[in-house]
């Protein structure tokens, strides 16, 4: 079972045309609704599948509003298929700060927690072809225990945690952590 807890917030991309900075997109998590508790899989934990925002669970789907981008989650089963977020986990939009005691702009971030299974966390696509000495900012903090494995096999027990930003026109990943 993987036990791995996982905060990602203040994401944002900027760019720097002559000296001022200028946002074109972010997320700190602060607009979506905050509901406390778990979250439980609707969906087939033996399928990959895209995850849905359930009445009075934490949000794990958000449509963008004005310039903080949007993010989609999805579940991808182990090659052995466990039981995924079908039996609650925490995962999705949080105001929870026991690991984390602040969140670095605003008072939510995401939460990923043992999704027994690759829980795929998207942003929206935001169009960089006219930045010029674009910058990415992302904090993100990862619990110190509970990992399982080296997540060499797509296994349970083999935890993998990766972020990553994809370059669309060149058609790679740009890993940040592997």
């Amino acid at each position: 079972m993987k036990h791995f807890l996982l905060f990602t917030l203040f994401f944002f991309f900027t760019f720097f045309p002559v000296c001022a900075q200028t946002v074109v997109g972010y997320t700190s998590f602060e607009e979506p609704a905050l509901n406390s508790g778990s979250y439980t899989d609707t969906g087939d934990a033996s399928i990959a599948h895209d995850l849905v925002n359930n009445p009075g669970e934490p949000i794990v789907d958000f449509v963008s509003v004005g310039m903080e981008i949007g993010f989609d989650a999805s579940y991808e089963p182990y090659d052995s298929p466990g039981t995924g977020l079908t039996d609650g986990d925490f995962v999705g939009v949080t105001d929870f700060t026991e690991t984390v005691t602040a969140y670095t702009d605003g008072t939510k971030g995401y939460q990923i927690s043992d999704s027994d299974g690759n829980f795929i966390l998207r942003f929206d696509v935001i169009d960089l072809t006219s930045s010029i000495n674009t910058t990415i900012e992302m904090d993100y903090f990862v619990a110190t225990i509970g990992y399982e494995g080296d997540g060499t096999p797509n296994s349970s027990g083999e935890d993998l945690l990766q972020f990553y930003i994809e370059d669309l026109t060149n058609m790679n990943q740009i890993y940040l952590l592997n």
